[in-house]
């Protein structure tokens, strides 16, 4: 607790202090980027400590780091003595927002912490390699920091700027590390949800959107991004309690999916049923593998908990969406002028756009293609012409930027090519080859896998845009020059990927390359009319706003441009992959899983913005109230009486017990009274239907007491929200009772249309229309399809929001055992705990080793399987070990000779089995060990044949009951 404390502490004071700079450097956003101040001040931090480091100006060492601090402590007291005045207005008048915020992060640190602290294991996926290469980086004075699993190397073959800023929090903190790693899980989800938050309430207000629209649209793209999941955990329960038949799920085709079986509790209990919503996109058919991918998303990845670098880069990614919103409203030119005058600005911006090559290499390109389409877009929105200055101008703020960028991390990338003398080579082209871009020639993503992935956002993001795009094409008010520019550049990645053949592959190209590209084509075909939408769409946008100065049409070109750039991400992976070394099913495996994340990214955030602007023009503009005796209420009674009766029937039938029996007696007899309601309004209307027997006085009061009631609920506002609400709670309701009983399957299709109607009436979309002149200032009526289709709509998207929602609940529960299985130990935020309770002679050596060992001595330890629970010590003390865990990344991304992995594991072998004094000696000096680790699995793994030469030049310096360490004498 004391840990999480002075963990959160911290991040609030780097934040504080980041307030000042934030507030410059965020002129255009309402906000002023407050948000994004925690993680600016790690980035910076984090930045001088690498490039000091990296140049040993300064070490990396605690006080190095308090020193950089106070350094940006006073360019903010500086800044904030400039602009004390407009801060300490900015604050008075943005305090809800402030607090908002602020209440935001601290929520959801606590609420991952807790998480956390319910599943803290540092053990399975590639925890052990985050662990390592923090502790590593830690135990560096000076950057590159060595490779603790292959010893006299340095990390200089991976993206490792994510692993030091969590190091640079551990060490300000003193935090131990195995606690700062759950911490560090923590913190990423409270920055990436306060990120997304920022950006869609900064979108909302722009939009001319209200200080309560913005913070609740604001929660809801925040949510969007990291708290939702896809609708593949709707399968899984669907599944989990029996549900479809062996051809349904043939036919869905997720691996894993099938054969249905009855979970015992009401979310999966499958083992691991929810990395399978991870692995949504792919084609297999009769156990054959034709399209693997990976397709994580944020939460999934928070989830998962492995501290990689696409997770840590996200708050980062986020902040540099906002400095492409910054430049994007700026209202003056982006030239050689603005550059003289905000040189410490456009600094500040370069190193934040270069930390992504370092962050996550990935993210660095798409983000300087936006960069590059925002500035280009707001520098015609300000100038209103395209002329040579309008171009020169562009092109050289372009240019600078990125070139800072890139320069500002020439040393890593310098240290990444050519480092310990071996180039990265990751792709087929040969050494010095970061990547190569090939054509895919596999088969195309299901439509099907695309939904179930991309529901939600496509749906929100494909109603903005074909309700924008409504009006425009209907009024053909578009020139012929702007159509046939949209309809020509999204077909410029396709025509690319035509041409793009290689020898080997010209052959297939020949035979049937235009059968194969037509279905290519129309496979693409509605991405690409949704793209020349777009295209359309933002030159109107343009033109409207050079005209009339229409400011806030701004915020509507940025979520359509994000939007465009999401999609070209998705349909950049049905025609190219990088050639990484993947090969048949797994050619487009790397590019899907970093690709997708990055349009995860961008889809949710437009997501958030497009469910406002539809929520602000498709609400009901005039109270509808509908009476006992109208149509539409006469309908819904029956509709309800039916389903409630037809509901009980089926219960009753399929399950029994005394109390489900009374309950639904009581919900027939409800469903009575109603169909009597409704029967007594059709007479009261004088239809054609047969008169009703004079009822007794008890039954007519009551029936009049129940019209009463509804009546009156239904004039109210609040009333006709929660008839709404419970609507789709019945509607929800019935989906799950269908699926966890399928054999009520009628009962709960009548139950979800007398939701459906619960819904209708509530939203006012059937019902009686007040005279004209009353309830809504005299506004005309809202046609009747009109407000169908709106309230469908509703409908559909709350659903998907539901369906989106199933996930992190089911997942959460059954990762967590219902947030009960640390109960033997109490939760803790100790990543070690289950070597300190399983093993506990390994945690007390371990310990021992991370208190006494100084700087970053080689210990030896038993080489074993990647995932079968070795290097332990490596990876809890961040001492190099002469080969580790080899399979993760060097072998993936880097040109290693594999006899040298082979001669490195033969010589860790040696050390315990060899009866030759002198070559166990000669193999010690070779690479410089310190410390022989003797635990269980090195007496498990070498037992009988184990040697113990080494002990003629060793001393023990630590024995316990399983576990002894020997040191090297000095020769």
């Amino acid at each position: 607790m004391l840990d999480a404390f002075i963990w959160f502490l911290t991040i609030e004071i780097l934040g504080l202090l980041a307030l000042p700079a934030t507030f410059v450097l965020f002129k255009r956003l309402p906000d002023r980027g407050y948000a994004f101040g925690k993680a600016l001040s790690i980035l910076l931090i984090s930045f001088l400590l690498w490039i000091t480091a990296s140049a040993h100006i300064l070490p990396n060492h605690r006080w190095a780091i308090f020193l950089i601090i106070i350094l940006l402590a006073a360019i903010s007291a500086f800044l904030y003595w400039r602009r004390r005045h407009e801060i300490k207005a900015y604050i008075s008048e943005n305090r809800t927002v402030i607090l908002f915020t602020e209440g935001l992060f601290l929520f959801c640190f606590a609420f991952w912490a807790v998480v956390r602290s319910y599943n803290p294991d540092i053990l399975y996926g590639e925890k052990m390699m985050d662990i390592a290469y923090i502790n590593a980086i830690i135990r560096s004075d000076n950057f590159p920091p060595y490779d603790p699993w292959l010893s006299g190397y340095f990390i200089s073959y991976y993206y490792y700027f994510g692993y030091l800023m969590m190091a640079t929090l551990t060490k300000l903190t003193g935090v131990a590390s195995q606690v700062a790693f759950n911490l560090s899980l923590a913190t990423l989800f409270a920055i990436t949800v306060t990120g997304g938050f920022s950006l869609v309430y900064n979108l909302v207000r722009l939009m001319k959107g209200g200080l309560r629209a913005a913070l609740g649209f604001g929660l809801a793209g925040a949510a969007f991004l990291a708290v939702i999941g896809n609708l593949e955990g709707i399968l899984e329960v669907f599944r989990a309690h029996g549900g479809g038949s062996s051809g349904f799920w043939r036919w869905v085709d997720i691996n894993g999916l099938e054969n249905p079986y009855y979970s015992t509790t009401w979310y999966p209990s499958d083992h691991w049923w929810w990395w399978r919503a991870s692995r949504v996109i792919g084609l297999r058919e009769a156990g054959i593998v034709y399209d693997y991918t990976i397709n994580d998303f944020p939460f999934f990845s928070h989830f998962f908990a492995d501290l990689h670098a696409h997770l840590i880069a996200v708050p980062f990614v986020l902040l540099n969406m906002a400095v492409g919103l910054e430049l994007f409203l700026s209202p003056i030119s982006l030239g050689l002028k603005w550059i003289r005058r905000n040189w410490g600005k456009l600094i500040v911006f370069a190193i934040c756009l270069g930390s992504l090559v370092f962050l996550n290499s990935w993210d660095l390109p798409t983000y300087a293609f936006l960069f590059v389409v925002l500035i280009a877009l707001g520098e015609y929105l300000r100038r209103g012409k395209l002329d040579r200055k309008y171009f020169i101008d562009v092109i050289v703020f372009c240019v600078v930027l990125v070139g800072l960028a890139v320069l500002f991390y020439i040393p890593y990338t310098k240290s990444m090519l050519s480092a310990t003398g071996r180039l990265a080579s990751v792709g087929g082209g040969g050494q010095g080859v970061i990547f190569g871009l090939a054509p895919y020639y596999g088969y195309s993503s299901r439509y099907l896998h695309l939904f179930i992935f991309w529901g939600l956002f496509l749906f929100l993001t494909f109603s903005l845009i074909v309700a924008q795009s409504w009006g425009m094409l209907r009024h053909r008010n578009v020139g012929r020059w702007a159509i046939a520019g949209a309809v020509a550049i999204p077909l410029l990645p396709f025509i690319v990927w035509a041409i793009t053949v290689n020898w080997d592959s010209i052959r297939k190209w020949l035979d049937s390359g235009p059968v194969f590209a037509l279905e290519k084509f129309g496979h693409l075909l509605p991405v690409l009319i949704i793209l020349s939408l777009i295209i359309l769409l933002v030159v109107k946008k343009s033109q409207s706003i050079v005209r009339y100065a229409r400011e806030g049409g701004r915020a509507h070109i940025f979520v359509l441009a994000i939007i465009f750039v999401g999609l070209l991400g998705i349909m950049g992976c049905e025609l190219f992959f990088m050639d990484d070394r993947g090969s048949g099913p797994y050619e487009r495996l790397t590019a899907v899983f970093k690709l997708y994340y990055q349009a995860w990214i961008f889809l949710a955030v437009a997501s958030g913005a497009c469910l406002y602007w539809l929520a602000s023009r498709w609400r009901q503009r005039q109270t509808v109230i509908p009476t006992a005796t109208s149509a539409p209420a006469i309908w819904t009674y029956a509709a309800l009486g039916l389903a409630m009766i037809l509901s009980a029937i089926i219960v009753l039938a399929v399950t029994g017990g005394p109390l489900t029996a009374i309950l639904m007696q009581l919900l027939a007899i409800a469903g009575a009274l109603l169909l009597l309601i409704a029967i007594r309004g059709l007479h009261r209307r004088r239809w054609e239907v047969p008169p009703l027997p004079r009822l007794v006085p008890p039954l007519v009061s009551l029936l009049n007491s129940i019209e009463d009631s509804i009546s009156s609920l239904l004039r109210g506002a609040y009333q006709r929200r929660l008839i709404t609400a419970y609507g789709i709670l019945a509607m929800v309701a019935s989906c799950f009772v269908a699926f966890v009983y399928p054999s009520t399957l009628a009962g709960m299709v009548a139950l979800f249309i007398a939701g459906l109607l619960l819904v209708l009436v509530g939203t006012g979309t059937l019902g009686r229309r007040p005279p004209v002149g009353t309830g809504a200032a005299g506004e005309s009526a809202v046609a009747l399809p009109r407000r169908i289709f709106n309230t469908v709509w509703w409908v559909v998207c709350i659903l998907l929001i539901i369906g989106c929602s199933v996930y992190p609940v089911a997942a959460l529960y059954n990762k967590t055992d219902s947030y009960r299985n640390s109960a033997r130990v109490g939760p803790t935020l100790n990543g070690m705990n289950w070597v300190r309770y399983n093993y506990p002679s390994e945690y007390e050596a371990i310990t021992w080793l991370n208190d006494e060992a100084e700087g970053s001595p080689v210990v030896v330890e038993g080489v074993g399987s990647h995932y079968a629970g070795w290097f332990w010590v490596s990876s809890f003390t961040g001492l190099p070990t002469i080969v580790g865990r080899w399979g993760q990344v060097p072998d993936w991304l880097i040109d290693v000779d594999p006899q040298e992995k082979a001669d490195r594991e033969r010589a860790a072998d040696t050390i315990y089995t060899s009866n030759d004094s002198a070559e166990v000696q000669m193999v010690l000096e070779r690479y410089d060990v310190v410390y022989i680790y003797l635990g269980f699995r090195e007496q498990a793994k070498y037992g009988a044949n184990m040697s113990q030469q080494f002990t003629q030049f060793t001393d023990v310096i630590f024995e316990n009951e399983g576990v002894t360490i020997y040191q090297v004498r000095n020769q």
